[in-house]
This record gives structure tokens, C-alpha cells and sequence, in this order.
């Protein structure tokens, strides 16, 4: 798969699952895949770097960490944050999710957590979309080790030509070992928040204890 093929229809079914149809390439049928959770990835705009959305679904019938259990949905970025917020909203709505992760105790970010709850409450129809925090969310290697480790494993499809897999296979140790790897990468960010949240319980809302441990820091 090279690239991220069209959503032309998503339905929830009366058990919770989401029936995903995929556009088919030319002269094929389109795909139909059930999923049964659908999460969103939010980075906010830091300095010259746009804003990201990701989504991403876990199959129906699969066990949690299976090779091909997950599949990115959709990528997006943005120029501005308002562009964000109206995407961000008609997205879940259409792809039948509530929950956007992302860090919500950066301090620089507090207005744009603050206009995207404003603009969420605006409309009946978006009202229980929820922006929640991710587990981990300050440490960016924490979360890149997972998305490696998803990658050795399997677990995640996606697209050749996605952002994220482009920002993922030119990420080098150094920028790892970097001040700020997070000031660089939208798209890593984005990932990252939200497949933290599939790889642990949920835990409650504020600041998780980070225990860092050993990571290893190469990509092949």
C-alpha cells in the first residue's frame, strides 16, 4: 500500500464495531474492513512545523498487538489551527470516534486545547468528542520506541508514502538524543500519542508517571 486510499463509507454497527469501505484501486471492488476501536493523534503547530492529525483503527476479532492488527486511517496537516479544529471535528463525526489524544499539560499549548473545546462544544453534533491526554506524552523516545516496536513486530499498516513513515525512516540518534525531537517531527507526534494509548490501560486524566528505562534508540 503506498498510499492512504479513500474513505467512502463508515457505519457502527449495533455490537460497537465500525464498518470502514475503502475505495478500490482502478478495475478492483472496494475494500471492507470492521474495526473495532478508532482513535485520533493530535499535534499542535510548534514554531515552523504545521499541526497533524492521524487516525488510526484496531480490526475487529484481533488480539491487541497482533501483527496487522492496526491500520493508520487518515493523515492530515494543517497550516493553521483553525483548519485543524474543523477537520479534527468532521472527521470523528464521520468515522464514527470521540477520543483525539495528545499532550494536554504543555503549558504553550493551553489556548489551542482551550479553542479546540470551545469549538467542539459550538455544535450539538460534535459534543462528545473528547480530548484526552496520552500516557507518556513528554517523552517523545518513549513513544517512537513503540512505534518501533510495532513496526519489528508488525503491527501497524502503513501506506509507503504516508507522512509519518517518511518522518519515522529519516529520524537519525542524533535527533533522538536532541533537546527537542518533538519540535521536529508533527507527524511522529501525532503517532505517537495515539498508539500509547492502545498499547496500556487507560489511565486517569493529569500527569502519568514516566518511568523511562531502557530504549533503544536505532532504526533500521
Amino acid at each position: 500500500m503506498e498510499t492512504l486510499p479513500e474513505i467512502v463509507k463508515c457505519q457502527r454497527d449495533f455490537a460497537g464495531s465500525v464498518s470502514v469501505e475503502f475505495k478500490g484501486e482502478p478495475g478492483k471492488a472496494n475494500e471492507k474492513r470492521n474495526f473495532e476501536i478508532i482513535r485520533g493523534g493530535i499535534s499542535w503547530p510548534i514554531r515552523s512545523l504545521p499541526a497533524y492529525l492521524c487516525v488510526i483503527g484496531q480490526y475487529s476479532g484481533v488480539l491487541p498487538g497482533a501483527p496487522l492488527s492496526i491500520r493508520l486511517l487518515l493523515e492530515m496537516q494543517f497550516p493553521t489551527t483553525e483548519n485543524l479544529l474543523i477537520a479534527a471535528a468532521n472527521v470523528a463525526k464521520d468515522l464514527r470516534f470521540s477520543e483525539y489524544y495528545t499532550d494536554l499539560l504543555r503549558p504553550e499549548w493551553a489556548g489551542f486545547r482551550s479553542r479546540f473545546r470551545a469549538y467542539i462544544q459550538q455544535s450539538r453534533e460534535f459534543r462528545e468528542i473528547r480530548l484526552l491526554h496520552s500516557p507518556h506524552a513528554d517523552d517523545f523516545v518513549f513513544g517512537f520506541d513503540l512505534l518501533k516496536k510495532w513496526l519489528d513486530k508488525g503491527v501497524l499498516e502503513w501506506p509507503t508514502r504516508s507522512i509519518v513513515r517518511h518522518q519515522a525512516q529519516s529520524l537519525t540518534n542524533e535527533d533522538l538524543q536532541s533537546d527537542n525531537p518533538e519540535n521536529k517531527f508533527d507527524g511522529i507526534n501525532g503517532l505517537r500519542y495515539v498508539a500509547v494509548s492502545f498499547d496500556q490501560p487507560r489511565k486517569p486524566r493529569g500527569k502519568d508517571t514516566i518511568d523511562q528505562g531502557d530504549v533503544n534508540l536505532a532504526w533500521s
